[in-house]
C-alpha cells in the first residue's frame, strides 16, 4: 500500500475497502495494517466527513443514532446544521474562514450526547479538521456533564517552567512523566525512547505506589510497527479511552464523491488495530494516551500513559495540555541532549588539548600514547593503539601486535585507499571484517583514523564486547499465529515474563559527539605534523645555507690568506730580530 501525506489510496481487501472490523482479523502482518485508514472509529464518539465546499455529510459512522440520536441514514447528504444547528455551522464556517485547521484538528464546541438515552448527560467535545477536500468532525464523550473551559495557562506554566530548569534528558524526562502523571490521573506514565535498532526501553517513569518499575525494559520493534510509528512522526497524540471498545465502521465505507478511504490519521476517534488492543489487553491495560517526542522530524521516543481500572476519558482540554507538553519536551529534549553532548565535548576537548601539548613538547604523535592522559583518556573506549613509522604503541586492552597489523592491514586496503581518507567507526567489527571475531572480547567496536593518505598512519580504539544483558519485557522472539473467526492471523505475545537476551559481538555505540571530538584531534595533530615539516624544511634549509658559507670560508682560508699570513710571519721574525739587536 502506498501512503502520501493528507491522500490515501483505498485499500482493497478481498476486492472490498479496508475495514478494521471486518478484517482486522485477518492481518498476519502487522508492519502491513493499513493503520491511517482503518475504516473503522472507536465507539465512545462519532464521527462525521463534510464536503468541504457545502458542508454537506458525506459520511458518517454506524453509530451516530447512539451518540447523537440520529440515525445514519437520515443525515447522509444533508447539511451539517442539522445535526449541530444553525450556530454551529456558522461556527464551523468562521473557523474554516479564520485559521488553518488542514491536518489540525482544533476545538468547535461541546454538545450533549444522545437524547433519551443515559449518555444525554454526558458532554461531547466537537473537533474539526480538514484534508484531502473534506471536513471532518469528530464529537467524542468526555466523562464530563460541566461545561468546558479553555483557560489552561495557568495550568501549564508551572510545567513549562519547571522543564526548562532540567539539566539533563534524564532529569527531563523525569519531571515531565511526573507532570503527566498528575494531570490524566493515569496508573503509569513512561518516556519510552527508541533505540537505533528500533527496540524501545522505558526511560523514565511516574506511577502509582503499588504496581512494579518498568524501568530499564526492553520491548523488541514489533511492538511498535512501523505504520504506527509512521503516524507519530506526524501527530503529537493518540487516545484510547476503552480498549475493549467495539469498533463502528463508517457509512458509506469510501468517500462516495472520490471513491478513496477516509484517511484519519489525524482523528482521536481512528479506530484501534486488533494488536494494539489484544497487546494491551494481555498487560491488564484498559486505557492508553499516547504522546509522541521528536527531535526534528525523527521520532526519539514516546511518553505512554496506561490505566487499568476500566475506561478512562479525557477532555479536549486535557489532551490538548498533553499535546502542548509533548511539544515543549520535544523542544527541551533537543537541549538537554545537546547540553549533555556539550559537557563531554568539553570533556574530551580538555584531554585531547593536553596530547596535543604532550606531542608539541616532545615532537612526535608517539607522545600520544606514552604521557598522562593518553590516547585511551580522551574517549570511552577499553583500548587504544597508535601505528606510526611503522611502528605499534597501545594502551589499555588491545588486539596482539599480528591481529593489529592483519587490521591496518585491512583498514588501508578497504577503508583507508583515498588520498584524504575518513574515520571508520562500527559497533560490530566483526561484521565486516570476520577476523575480528578472534579479538571480540577485546574490540566488538572498532574506532579508526587515519593520520596520512592511505592509512598507514592509525589511530585506533577498541570497544569490548557488550556482555551486558538487555531485559526485555517479554520474550521478543515470542510471536503465536491464532485461528479467529476470519481466518489465521497474529497474536501479540502472553508472557510479559523478564527476558533476558545476551548482546554478543557487538559494543555499545559510538556517540556522535566522540566522532566529532576525535576527528578535531585529527585535524591538530595533521595541522601539527604539517607545520613541524615545513619547520624541519626551513631548518634543512638553514642549515645547507650555513654548511655553503662554511664551505666558502674555508676556500678563502686556503686561498685567499695564504699571503697575509706570509706576510705577518715576516713582520714577526724581524721583531724578533730587533729584539736579539736589542
Amino acid at each position: 500500500m502506498t501512503m502520501t501525506n493528507g491522500m490515501a489510496n483505498a485499500v482493497s481487501f478481498d476486492h472490498q475497502p479496508y475495514s478494521t472490523k471486518r478484517h482486522g482479523l485477518n492481518i498476519t502482518n502487522c508492519d502491513s495494517e493499513p493503520v491511517q485508514t482503518p475504516g473503522c472509529v472507536q465507539t465512545h464518539g462519532a464521527l462525521l466527513v463534510l464536503r468541504l465546499k457545502d458542508l454537506k455529510i458525506l459520511q458518517a459512522s454506524e453509530n451516530v443514532e447512539a451518540v447523537l440520536g440520529r440515525p445514519v441514514e437520515t443525515i447522509l447528504e444533508a447539511p451539517v446544521r442539522t445535526v449541530i444547528g444553525v450556530d454551529g455551522e456558522h461556527r464551523l464556517r468562521a473557523m474554516l474562514a479564520a485559521r488553518p485547521i488542514d491536518c489540525n484538528p482544533a476545538y468547535l464546541m461541546s454538545l450533549p450526547g444522545a437524547h433519551g438515552d443515559a449518555a444525554a448527560a454526558i458532554l461531547l467535545d466537537v473537533t474539526a479538521h480538514t484534508i484531502d477536500g473534506v471536513v471532518i468532525l469528530e464529537f467524542e464523550a468526555t466523562g464530563r456533564t460541566n461545561a468546558l473551559s479553555l483557560d489552561y495557562y495557568e495550568l501549564v506554566k508551572k510545567t513549562v517552567a519547571r522543564l526548562q530548569r532540567a539539566n539533563t534528558l534524564l532529569e527531563l524526562c523525569d519531571l515531565a512523566t511526573q507532570e503527566i502523571f498528575e494531570l490524566t490521573g493515569m496508573d503509569r506514565v513512561m518516556v519510552y525512547k527508541f533505540h537505533e535498532d528500533g527496540h524501545g526501553e522505558v526511560f523514565a517513569e511516574s506511577k502509582r505506589p503499588e504496581l512494579m518499575s518498568w524501568i530499564g525494559l526492553h520491548y523488541p520493534a514489533e511492538d511498535i510497527p512501523k505504520p504506527a510509528r509512521d503516524v507519530f512522526t506526524r501527530t503529537w497524540l493518540r487516545p484510547i479511552p476503552d480498549m475493549a471498545n467495539v469498533l463502528a465502521e463508517m457509512v458509506p465505507l469510501v468517500n462516495p464523491d472520490t471513491g478513496i478511504a477516509l484517511d484519519m490519521t489525524y482523528c482521536f476517534l481512528r479506530g484501534v488495530s486488533r494488536m494494539c488492543s489484544e497487546y494491551y489487553s494481555n498487560m491488564g491495560v484498559t486505557a492508553t494516551l499516547t504522546m509522541s517526542i521528536r527531535r526534528g522530524d525523527h521520532l526519539w521516543g514516546l511518553i505512554s500513559c496506561t490505566y487499568s481500572g476500566g475506561p478512562k476519558y479525557f477532555s479536549y482540554e486535557v489532551r490538548a495540555t498533553c499535546e502542548f507538553l509533548a511539544q515543549v519536551v520535544s523542544l527541551h529534549h533537543n537541549a538537554a541532549e545537546d547540553r549533555e553532548h556539550l559537557i563531554y565535548r568539553l570533556k574530551l576537548e580538555g584531554v585531547h588539548q593536553q596530547l596535543l601539548a604532550h606531542a608539541v613538547r616532545e615532537g612526535s604523535v608517539s607522545a600520544l600514547i606514552g604521557n598522562t592522559p593518553s590516547l585511551l583518556d580522551g574517549i570511552d573506549a577499553g583500548g587504544a593503539a597508535l601505528r606510526h613509522n611503522e611502528r605499534w604503541r597501545c594502551v589499555g586492552n588491545t588486539p596482539g601486535l599480528a591481529q593489529l597489523d592483519g587490521l591496518g592491514q585491512w583498514l588501508a586496503k578497504v577503508k583507508f585507499p583515498a588520498a584524504l581518507p575518513l574515520l571508520y567507526a562500527t559497533d560490530c567489527l566483526v561484521r565486516d571484517y570476520p577476523p575480528a571475531a578472534a579479538f571480540v572480547d577485546l574490540g566488538s567496536g572498532l574506532l579508526a583514523l587515519p593520520l596520512s593518505p592511505g592509512g598507514q598512519d592509525l589511530m585506533l580504539w577498541f570497544k569490548p564486547e557488550t556482555m551486558h544483558t538487555v531485559n526485555w519485557g517479554g520474550d521478543p522472539h515470542d510471536k503465536h499465529v491464532v485461528t479467529g473467526p476470519n481466518g489465521p492471523r497474529l497474536s501479540p505475545r502472553t508472557s510479559f515474563a523478564l527476558f533476558v537476551e545476551s548482546v554478543r559481538q557487538r559494543c555499545l555505540p559510538w556517540k556522535p559527539v566522540e566522532l566529532e571530538a576525535v576527528a578535531r584531534l585529527r585535524l591538530h595533530l595533521v595541522e601539527m605534523v604539517v607545520e613541524y615539516a615545513q619547520q624541519r624544511s626551513l631548518l634543512y634549509a638553514e642549515l645547507a645555507r650555513s654548511n655553503d658559507e662554511l664551505d666558502s670560508f674555508k676556500h678563502i682560508a686556503r686561498h685567499d690568506l695564504k699571503e697575509p699570513l706570509r706576510g705577518i710571519h715576516q713582520y714577526a721574525a724581524q721583531l724578533m730580530e730587533d729584539a736579539v739587536l736589542v
